[in-house]
């Protein structure tokens, strides 16, 4: 959830928006991502809710996977493949708004939509 609330800039990401699962103490899981958006399409210079590395800035690949290697105690090959994973989806997602797009008349939605693609197609993340 770091890397895709930081991709989109959802600078609402603050520590309740994420909840846990417990079966059991040994069987404890993050819960499924709830109330995800991109404030930067309504608040142009918003920042993340939460201090990452000491700072509240939307970050670059490199410091995202240094944070999953410092904090998250996951090894560089566990950050890459999760990091992977993560912008595959995106780009996944980023087709459904361009598919989207076409059909969408609503100009309000359709400036969001942009803004999303926008933020899920840059080159350096």
């Amino acid at each position: 959830m770091i890397v895709i609330n930081n991709i989109i800039q959802n600078g609402d990401a603050h520590l309740k928006n994420f909840g846990l699962i417990y079966k059991d103490f040994k069987d404890i899981r993050l819960s499924p991502a709830y109330d995800v958006i991109s404030t930067t399409a309504y608040i142009k210079n918003d920042v993340p809710a939460l201090h990452l590395l000491e700072s509240k800035k939307w970050w670059d690949k490199k410091h995202l996977l240094k944070f999953g290697v410092e904090s998250c105690e996951l090894s560089k090959s566990e950050v890459k493949t999760l990091f992977e994973e993560c912008i595959v989806a995106t780009k996944k997602v980023a087709k459904e708004i361009e598919s989207k797009l076409k059909d969408e008349n609503n100009n309000d939605k359709i400036l969001v939509l942009k803004h999303i693609l926008q933020l899920l197609k840059k080159e350096e993340i």
